[in-house]
């Protein structure tokens, strides 16, 4: 059996490199011949602090690479996720786990997370997402739609594996692939063993009925930030939680508030203030915001809110420390006396709805129990249920394709099911097996499968949706193998070609002579493609072709900065003289030598980028800072070259 992870495409134009006299692809061209052992002698420092593994012999027959997409999954620490859009792979020693995304995942909104951040004056208190600081915001791709926030840690998707499967070697590297064996407890290999599938979250397969387990990961979503605003004008309280954790269902979380005249409010003589559920009438969600509209029951208040399962506001001391306010168009403030913001914190799972007294006080009663409420709300509902268009075809009966329906994870996505697709090259059965969670696919006959696995991905839609589940039925049976990278730079057309060569074969492994190659497309590559791709399910626009060339012009890439350049600023005084002082202002913080000794070699390679570009700056426009540059830059290369100590 073997196992296809579907490659991926950055091409644009179809065709090798072009019949140009001076296009020589650059790998027959090396910069140097030079063995940096004859010059700098043998180190064995990455041997002794990385040691890779899972790699075989490879290590005796050359170099490893160090910037691969793959390079995760042979380091000697923690195996982190192959993220190569559109899918993502996790081998572990269980198996081979692979996922997959859609475009829009990178331009929705709530997967946009604004991480956690403190300002220096919120030092010692709860944790805040500050949002309006306009930096610090990652894009979540990763997770299923159920659980937009959370990363691929290999519980979701399909994994792929054999019996008795440990640890996968790299057999083979280039420059878009990276092969990977499992051998099993048996001696068998992936190449000759009947597959073992876990699909997470299965609910059918072939228009079957299956419940398997659907794990929910830990998502950056789970927490978040909150703090509230009140103003009371005549008699009209106006209260707004604003919040920063994704709720889509406002009816699944109640909110609560005490509010009481100041001089019935108190703690000292066993008075707890009792909690008000919120009703259609006086609370609205709006956003990520939940609005309370209600009558003051008097001049001078006191108020608290409670989200059950989630935190009280204020944080802590809610029944000691209540929020006050005054009915003259004035805000509230916490009673400690700052205003209501100032005590805000973090809404993560794991801070408790209840709070806690101060020793000297009498201890804080915990909110009453949940009870569903009833609250004007804009949440997303679930997608209603429809006939099914997948055929159901009989557990026992042989098949080539297997299409399978994965509940998303959470409870948000009711009704949504992805779809994935198992094609194999010949028929199998598949055998469920309820205790594991697993599906073994074996020969009708017997014996051990040997042919071709592919996995598929066609997009998240209603339950028994069908209608994009034979979208890959044409370009099965061939796949991509040892695909191949050869560039070349044209001075006479100015322009820099890019090929990749798929090398496409079939379920032999042979040269396809047959069938239709589709490999995915970048979105960034798109306006330059000749040819128009193919709109798929999972929003990637896709290309049917054994090979494609990228065109891209010639940029200037020197150090040096462009000589036109330099002389139109030299004839404009007052730029001559912008740039001279950027270059001493420059030159003055440039401080790679203290930087070079305690650093890895990405910071440290740009920082030399950046004192290299500026002592070219100062040798084009005449100044002599570039001298001491040009020693810091010696230094810095002397020490990460072993050339000096340090």
């Amino acid at each position: 059996m073997l196992l296809l992870c579907v490659a991926f495409v950055v091409g644009v134009v179809r065709g090798a490199l072009p019949p140009l006299p001076d296009c020589n692809p650059a790998q027959a061209t090396p910069f140097s011949n030079v063995n940096p052992i004859n010059l700098f002698g043998v180190n064995h420092e990455i041997g002794i602090k990385a040691t890779p593994h899972r790699v075989g012999n490879l290590r005796q027959q050359g170099p490893l690479p160090t910037g691969h997409f793959a390079t995760n999954h042979i380091k000697n620490s923690d195996i982190w996720p192959m993220i190569v859009t559109p899918y993502q792979s996790l081998l572990t020693d269980h198996g081979a786990v692979h996922d997959s995304y859609t475009l829009d995942r990178w331009s929705d909104p709530e997967r946009s997370d604004v991480m956690d951040q403190q300002s220096p004056s919120e030092a010692g208190k709860p944790w805040n997402k500050l949002t309006d600081m306009g930096s610090n915001m990652r894009q979540m791709t990763s997770g299923p739609d159920g659980n937009p926030r959370s990363a691929f840690t290999g519980k979701s998707g399909v994994q792929v594996t054999i019996d008795g499967a440990g640890e996968p070697e790299m057999t083979s590297f280039g420059e878009l692939y990276a092969n990977f064996l499992y051998r099993g407890s048996n001696g068998g290999t992936m190449e000759g063993a009947n597959p073992v599938v876990k699909p997470f979250c299965l609910s059918s397969i072939n228009g079957n009925t299956i419940s398997f387990d659907c794990p929910l990961e830990p998502s950056a979503g789970d927490g978040g930030g909150g703090h509230l605003e009140g103003e009371c004008h005549g008699s009209t309280l106006t209260i707004t939680l604003h919040n920063s954790k994704i709720i889509r269902d406002i009816t699944k979380v109640q909110f609560q508030y005490a509010l009481e005249p100041t001089d019935i409010w108190t703690s000292d003589n066993g008075f707890v203030p009792p909690m008000r559920t919120c009703t259609a009438a006086t609370c609205q969600h709006v956003g990520n915001k939940v609005i309370i509209k209600t009558t003051s029951p008097a001049h001078n208040y006191k108020l608290a809110l409670n989200v059950i399962g989630i935190r009280t506001f204020p944080y802590l001391r809610w029944l000691e420390e209540p929020y006050q306010g005054a009915c003259d168009g004035s805000t509230i403030t916490d009673g400690s006396g700052g205003s209501s913001s100032s005590g805000s914190g973090s809404t993560t799972n794991n801070n408790p709805a209840t709070t806690t007294a101060a020793t000297t006080a009498r201890p804080t009663q915990p909110p009453p129990t949940w009870t569903r409420p009833t609250v004007a709300t804009t949440s997303q509902p679930s997608i209603p249920a429809g006939p099914s268009n997948i055929p159901t075809v009989p557990l026992d009966t042989p098949s080539k394709k297997f299409i399978m329906e994965l509940d998303e994870p959470g409870s948000d996505l009711l009704g949504v099911t992805r779809k994935f697709i198992l094609y194999f090259s010949s028929p199998v059965v598949p055998r469920i097996e309820t205790g594991s969670q697993t599906i073994r696919f074996e020969p009708p006959g017997g014996g051990k499968y040997s042919g071709l696995l592919q996995l598929g991905y066609t997009g998240s839609s209603r339950k028994g949706d069908g209608s994009q589940t034979s979208f890959l039925d044409p370009y099965v049976d061939i796949y991509s193998y040892k695909p191949r990278v050869q560039y070349c730079v044209s001075e006479s057309a100015n322009k820099g070609f890019l090929s990749f060569e798929w090398n496409p074969v079939d379920v032999s492994r042979s040269p396809a002579s047959t069938g239709n190659l589709l490999m995915v497309a970048m979105p960034h590559h798109e306006l330059l493609m000749v040819e128009k791709p193919l709109d798929t399910p999972f929003t990637f626009k896709g290309y049917v072709s054994d090979d494609w060339l990228m065109v891209l012009p010639v940029l200037h890439t020197e150090v040096d900065p462009d000589p036109l350049g330099v002389l139109d600023v030299k004839d404009n005084p007052s730029q001559l003289q912008d740039i001279l002082a950027a270059i001493e202002r420059d030159a003055q913080n440039a401080n790679l030598d203290a930087v070079c000794s305690h650093t890895d070699s990405y910071n440290g390679g740009k920082a030399i980028g950046m004192v290299t570009r500026l002592a070219s700056l100062s040798r084009a426009f005449g100044t002599d800072h570039y001298i001491k540059l040009d020693q810091s830059i010696q230094n810095c290369l002397e020490k990460w070259l072993r050339v000096q100590g340090g």
